[in-house]
């Protein structure tokens, strides 16, 4: 990636280690997620600000470009160094080796980063330079893909969880692999059988080959069930059979790399108040944790100009939601199309309700950079701008609706009590003097009766 690559700033406001406005970068499709997610962390921690990540006397522009994103960074890294104590001369040379390596994990990550998740622990990963690179900024590494006893089996738990990613997948394919041997092996005596056989004229040579592997397989899983004797290879292919597809299912189930034993393990270990990184499906982001609940920081590009879409609810009952900078659940600010004209036909991916800058004057000034240079956007990148803003209206649709479920479901409204019927009392007598207005106030009045079905 392009060391002139800009992304966009957007303020927002922290409410922690100290109440104050700041600004966090959003991430386009193809951004460097790790640098992002360590510079917001730093940004909301009051560790960066947003003048950091531009030139010197530049100030906010609303974006940044990547070498900014780098020279903070590094700035970062060497003043952490910096403060190892003097005395200790080991220390300070470890601190240096240390900053150094990481500036260069940190130029690297432009590009992405390899990290390889253990799944016994939602802090465990396979140590590797990388793991230094996050030390070195101060930030704690998390995941949330992390097997567990009750939600996947004691079997599983014990075969997946003394490895990490990496080694897990190779055992699979070293599994499958001595499976497929084994097959073989037993298809290569098969055939001999079935040549012998039609040498002799033997009727059962026109059995397929195929088809004798599969029986003989049954035959021999059937043997174990019944646990009658069998050969150390049987025994030895039945558990290699078995090891792969606890594997490959549990691999399967999981592919969202978000467990239910990994949320509650990061639900326990991220501390109140704290911003700690978070891993997830080859993305970094930052997650913290508000009155007990966890939140992701939602860094988005189409959510650019919503200042008020700051968080996603993360596990619970707010799962998947958005809210403000201050935890409160987001309200859409548009009143969605859905609501009084008819839903746009799939032809049409961009209606003009959804299009927030249809109104915006077209002789606007062309925009600039952090250094002074004009941006000229292509067809594409107005193409993806626009894409991205149809998506974002998608999304506030959906959290529309679910707000709409959940206040439904809040909302206990009792029927009203039905009223009592209204009897007619006949008057005890009738005056043969009365007049037309005295005989018509003593007749029943349907106003004032209730009809009871």
């Amino acid at each position: 990636m392009s060391d002139a690559s800009f992304f966009g700033t957007k303020r927002v406001r922290a409410l922690y280690p100290v109440p104050r406005s700041t600004a966090i970068v959003t991430q386009n499709e193809n951004g460097p997620c790790p640098l992002l997610a360590v510079v917001n962390a730093l940004l909301l921690q009051s560790e960066l600000t947003v003048e950091d990540l531009s030139p010197a006397g530049v100030g906010d522009v609303g974006g940044c470009a990547l070498s900014g994103i780098l020279s903070a960074l590094y700035a970062h890294i060497d003043r952490r160094a910096a403060r190892t104590e003097r005395g200790e001369e080991g220390a300070v040379v470890a601190a240096a080796a240390a900053a150094a390596e990481a500036r260069a994990v940190a130029a690297e990550s432009a590009s992405g980063l390899d990290v390889n998740v253990r799944f016994d622990d939602c802090e465990r990963f396979e140590f590797t330079s990388t793991l230094g690179f996050f030390d070195a900024c101060g930030l704690r590494l998390v995941h949330g893909w992390v097997v567990g006893r009750e939600e996947h089996g004691e079997e599983t738990r014990a075969l997946c969880g003394t490895r990490g990613y990496n080694q897990l997948t190779e055992r699979l394919i070293d599994l499958r692999t001595s499976v497929e041997n084994a097959r073989a092996s037993g298809a290569d005596e098969t055939r001999g059988a079935v040549m012998d056989a039609s040498v002799d004229g033997d009727d059962e040579a026109s059995e397929r080959v195929g088809d004798r592997e599969e029986r003989e397989l049954v035959e021999r899983a059937m043997k174990l069930s019944l646990g009658e004797e069998t050969t150390d290879a049987d025994e030895a292919l039945a558990r290699a059979m078995r090891d792969a597809d606890l594997i490959e299912e549990f691999l399967n189930v999981t592919a969202s790399q978000l467990t239910a034993t990994g949320l509650a393990q990061m639900q326990e270990r991220v501390r109140e108040r704290e911003y700690w990184v978070w891993f997830r499906n080859n993305h970094f982001s930052v997650v913290t944790k508000n009155d007990g609940q966890l939140y992701a920081l939602v860094t988005d590009q189409g959510y650019l100009h919503e200042p008020d879409v700051v968080w996603e609810g993360l596990g619970g009952d707010v799962d998947g939601m958005f809210f403000k900078s201050s935890f409160e659940p987001f309200e859409p600010h548009v009143e969605l199309a859905a609501d009084s004209v008819e839903s746009p036909s799939p032809r049409d991916p961009l209606p003009a309700a959804f299009l927030r800058a249809a109104d915006a004057p077209t002789d606007a000034p062309t925009a600039t950079d952090s250094f002074g240079n004009d941006i000229e956007k292509s067809d594409y990148a107005i193409a993806m701008e626009l894409q991205a803003q149809y998506e974002a209206e998608d999304r506030l649709r959906a959290e529309r609706e679910r707000e709409r479920e959940r206040r439904a479901r809040a909302e206990r409204v009792e029927p009203p009590a039905a009223a009592p019927p209204a009897r007619a009392r006949a008057a005890s007598s009738r005056k043969s003097s009365s007049t037309p207005s005295s005989s018509s106030s003593s007749k029943f009045d349907p106003s004032t009766s209730c009809a009871v079905s």
